[in-house]
């Protein structure tokens, strides 16, 4: 039993449209990533883009994430629903990546 597991904390960025984990994703491009979330609250809107998706808010890292760049996980530092959406893009050195 893991007990650092945190439910809806972590977020592997290297799973395909398949729902299969890649690991010719990896490794990522160190501070290549950007990452947005959206809370699905509509009254707190104030700021961030709003797109036809819903309305996303940039994270920043260290402060709302840390990022391992040789597994492609995301912990996020702030409660994550799985309510929320998440948009995550990255450069990869692996297979046809950077």
């Amino acid at each position: 039993m893991d007990i650092n597991y945190i439910k809806e904390r972590y977020y592997a960025i290297n799973v395909g449209t398949d729902g299969l984990i890649h690991d010719s994703y990896l490794p990522i491009e160190p501070n290549s990533e950007v990452i947005y979330i959206d809370d699905a609250i509509g009254t707190n809107n104030d700021s961030g883009i709003s797109t036809a998706q819903g309305y996303f808010d940039f994270l920043y890292p260290g402060e709302d994430y840390n990022i391992d760049y040789s597994t492609g996980q995301i912990e996020f530092l702030k409660n994550v629903s799985s309510e929320f959406k998440i948009a995550v893009s990255y450069k990869y050195r692996g297979e046809s990546g950077v």
